[in-house]
């Protein structure tokens, strides 16, 4: 299980344990007034966990929404900033805004995100080596801004762009990297584009008891945008989400993801990994 993991663990442990009033921030109401429009809500929780590649680390994120429609089918707009540092001097600094536009016929998202992290690399596929150290240390800057228009019904249809700079700044004694043999082993620029089909049909973005969150994306990096690697990427994130009673609500999630070309060691699926971006796939937290 990696730090960012466990840390969307935790917040879930403390988004159940919190008292109702300290995210009554974020909850979709039953109705809207001219008076909530353009309004700002704040809300926030911390959080530490644990993992032995990075041990101990203590964190927290605001979330920002402001809703700028009347109609409750409109998810507010909203942005997440998040951090943590651990004793292993791992960090990251997250930001992710949200607009819902237009009575939700647009969407635009931005992520960004930069982090150092202590990981370990066995190698790729079922027949890995076995080294005596895996770990590595590596500085990540990573973007995507993603532009969708609704086309029909909930269907949305858009484009979106990755950006990925990633430094290895310390190999430790692992050979893998060390030798050279691993893909990407000394780091470098990822540039992409790609198309979106996103359909989301859910109540909330931070606090879904019904709907669905469906998307389908494809990322191709390209050296004419100044990628030193030349791949595509496939990834299809399915969620459902069913309210039993109240509060009781079952999230369903179908994850899949397909890299080809010539794709960097730490960009290709990661059991554990997250949906930023950062392993491009893996499973997300609900």
């Amino acid at each position: 299980m990696t730090a960012k993991l466990t840390a969307a663990f935790i917040a879930l442990v403390l988004f159940v344990c919190v008292p109702d009033a300290a995210w009554s921030q974020v909850e979709v109401q039953a109705g809207r007034d001219s008076t909530s429009i353009g309004k700002l809500k704040i809300t926030g929780y911390p959080y530490i966990f644990y993992t032995p590649e990075i041990e101990f680390a203590l964190g927290g994120a605001v979330i920002l929404s402001m809703p700028l429609s009347a109609d409750t089918n409109v998810k507010a707009s909203n942005a997440m900033i998040s951090g943590y540092y651990s004793q292993k001097h791992s960090y990251d600094i997250f930001l992710n805004p949200e607009f819902f536009l237009g009575e939700d016929k647009y969407y635009i998202g931005l992520s960004v995100d930069f982090f150092r992290y202590v990981d370990k690399y066995w190698g790729i596929g079922n027949n890995t080596p076995d080294l005596d150290s895996a770990d590595y240390v590596r500085k990540i800057f990573w973007t995507n801004l993603e532009v969708d228009v609704r086309t029909w019904g909930p269907l949305k249809i858009g484009i979106n762009y990755d950006l990925n700079y990633t430094e290895i700044v310390e190999r430790g004694s692992n050979e893998l990297l060390l030798s050279g043999e691993a893909p990407g082993s000394d780091g470098g620029l990822t540039s992409g584009l790609g198309l979106v089909l996103f359909a989301d049909t859910r109540n909330s973005a931070f606090y879904s008891s019904r709907g669905g969150y469906y998307k389908l994306s494809f990322l191709h990096a390209m050296p004419w945008l100044g990628s030193d690697y030349t791949f595509s990427r496939w990834i299809l994130d399915l969620r459902q989400y069913i309210q039993l009673s109240d509060p009781l609500i079952l999230a369903v999630q179908g994850y899949g993801s397909l890299v080809t070309g010539d794709t960097p060691f730490y960009l290709y699926p990661a059991i554990g990994g997250d949906t930023k971006g950062i392993y491009f796939n893996a499973k997300e937290a609900f």
